[in-house]
């Protein structure tokens, strides 16, 4: 599990969106509540991150969408 969130660390801070979703994908299960709390409050940045990444998308495709409509 310690590995396991060192690599989510590392995700977190390098935005790597492919490498959080691995890892979302693959969370171990551990009796140690301390890590368990742990995990769960790097998820909860990754799931932030993500969210952030969704708007920042939407606002781009949005003026993708403007930028289309004074073309045509």
């Amino acid at each position: 599990m310690r590995e396991w969130i060192n690599e989510l660390k590392i995700a977190i801070i390098e935005e790597d969106g492919e490498k959080l979703i691995n890892l979302a994908e693959n969370i171990p299960t551990t009796d140690d509540v301390d890590l368990a709390i742990e995990a769960s409050t790097l998820m909860q940045e990754a799931i932030k991150f993500a969210q952030e990444k969704k708007i920042n998308i939407s606002n781009e495709l949005a003026k993708l969408k403007k930028a289309k409509g004074y073309l045509n």
